[in-house]
């Protein structure tokens, strides 16, 4: 009576690892970007642990050349096989853009949301979405400061095997980093806090 008992729990388990809901953030690539290639993706399902480790090739707009970038673009993160939710994560993006000389690393970030589509036919790409927000970097500024938010979209061309929420490594990925909101210019900032601030004095005047 144990076996059939134990065989049903592990069946249970893996229905639950293999349920978590395929939902895309619904980013659009944008410049400023970085485009990486060369990225071993790979997740472990019994630690939740999602990487990506690729070298950062160019830098957008202009299609700068990045060199010194072998490995130097990690993202790492835990997500969740069973309700596919990301717990923490961070990016870190590192390399010399031609002609701008900046310094490692050139842009690091901690991962905010995650979201995936897992095709149902091997022939169809695979998609990997992050949300970020900013934490430093030598082309932070570029990409609105620190604290703004960006985006990346993780490829992973069509193949057989495992896929998210099982556990998988794969050589083939390829990404864009990219600022995903608009940061207002300097002078907008100004009219908003200034409106910001006659609204407030007028709220008062009413009181």
């Amino acid at each position: 009576m144990r076996l059939p008992l134990l065989a049903v729990c592990v069946a249970t388990v893996l229905g639950l690892a293999a349920s978590a809901d395929a939902a895309l953030l619904g980013l659009t690539q944008q410049d400023p970007d970085i485009f990486t290639n060369q990225i071993e993706i790979s997740y472990n399902a019994g630690t939740m642990q999602f990487s990506a480790i690729g070298d950062p090739s160019t830098l957008s707009p202009g299609g700068l050349n990045i060199t010194n970038s072998v490995d130097e673009y990690q993202l790492n993160a835990v997500i969740n096989p069973v309700t596919g939710d990301l717990a923490n994560g961070t990016l870190v993006i590192g390399g010399e853009v031609n002609g701008q000389g900046t310094v490692n690393p050139l842009l690091t970030a901690t991962l905010t949301d995650f979201g995936f589509a897992e095709p149902p036919v091997s022939d169809q790409v695979h998609l990997y979405e992050f949300l970020y927000q900013i934490t430093g970097g030598d082309l932070a500024a570029q990409f609105g400061g620190v604290g703004a938010e960006g985006g990346v979209i993780l490829t992973r061309a069509p193949a057989g095997g495992a896929t998210f929420p099982q556990s998988f490594t794969v050589q083939d990925g390829q990404s864009d980093t990219f600022a995903q909101f608009k940061v207002p210019e300097p002078a907008t900032a100004s009219v908003l806090s200034l409106g910001a601030i006659a609204l407030l004095r007028r709220r008062r005047c009413a009181a």
